[in-house]
């Protein structure tokens, strides 16, 4: 049977990062409310990830080291291992830390309740009035011809004369 390793997180952030954004980046990362993350950085031990290989929990390490999480592995024990599997604390769903965006302004916690309500029928929901329509133009002063008849009155005027272009040539 080979060995298993649990990530475990104490509440330790990198030096000289901000913690503030570092709370943020792990909110994001861990899909976590408020609540949960207050646990995170309760200066407490908290499984993040049981049961992963060496390979993978040095791996999952180093992707919370990117968004300043500073983390430990320790190899969990064969008495533990036949007993119920420990749960984390918070099951990170994978993430790339690059992809994460680099905020320094707090995340707003999701509502917890909403005040819904369906409107009776009839209501008008939208508070705002389309505005009234501009008035007609007056057209009084056109007329419609009937179907064939000429829009304009013929003009019974001799057409203009050609006007004199010989004295213009092409050049190949």
């Amino acid at each position: 049977m080979s060995a298993t390793f649990n990530v475990i997180f104490s509440g330790k952030i990198a030096p000289g990062a901000n913690e503030q954004k570092v709370k943020n980046l792990a909110m994001k990362a861990f899909h976590a409310s408020p609540e949960q993350l207050a646990k995170l950085f309760s200066g407490k031990a908290v499984v993040l990830k049981s049961n992963l290989s060496q390979e993978a929990a040095q791996n999952f390490v180093k992707k919370l080291k990117g968004i300043g999480l500073v983390c430990e592995i320790r190899k969990k024990s064969p008495a533990k291992a036949q007993e119920q599997p420990e749960q984390p604390a918070v099951e990170p769903k994978p993430t790339k830390p690059k992809s994460i965006p680099e905020t320094d302004t707090p995340v707003a916690p999701k509502a917890s309740s909403t005040t819904w309500d369906i409107a009776p029928v009839g209501t008008d929901i939208n508070p705002l009035k389309a505005p009234e329509p501009p008035p007609a133009p007056d057209t009084s002063q056109f007329e419609i011809k009937p179907h064939g008849d000429y829009l304009l009155e013929p003009n019974d005027s001799p057409a203009p004369e050609a006007p004199d272009t010989s004295r213009f040539s092409i050049k190949p």
